[in-house]
């Protein structure tokens, strides 16, 4: 799984991608292919709008810009992305579930093995220093 082309490109990754993305443009129509994008966005954002509180309360040295509003426009994003995402169909927000707990699978599966080995050897070096 770790073979690369002569460019560094994860070659099994690309077959994988485009197989993929094949069988769901024939799956669906146009329409609904938009509506999963744009819900698959959402959620991902939330994440993102929430780590923005998060990142604050830890207190970071030197944030770079300071939002006005604190934490109000974050939770006032994942609200407004909530509502959003309320508004698709059933369909779309199960096949969407569905495929973030296929593709969550395979990545523990695949790489969470190698993340928790990681994890203890950066635990290690971090309490001998």
């Amino acid at each position: 799984m770790q073979k690369k082309n002569k460019h560094e490109a994860p070659i099994f990754s690309i077959v994988v991608s485009g197989i993929l993305a094949v069988l769901l443009v024939m799956s669906g129509s146009f329409e609904q292919l938009a509506q999963l994008s744009v819900l698959m966005r959402f959620i991902q954002y939330i994440p993102t709008a929430l780590s923005v509180i998060a990142l604050r309360k830890k207190g970071l040295e030197d944030p770079g810009f300071k939002m006005r509003f604190g934490p109000f426009i974050a939770v006032l994003s994942v609200i407004v992305s909530l509502w959003i995402m309320s508004s698709s169909s059933l369909i779309n927000i199960i096949f969407t579930m569905g495929a973030i707990c296929i593709t969550s699978i395979l990545y523990f599966v695949m790489y969470g093995k190698k993340r928790t080995s990681r994890r203890k050897k950066w635990k290690t070096s971090k309490l001998k220093t």
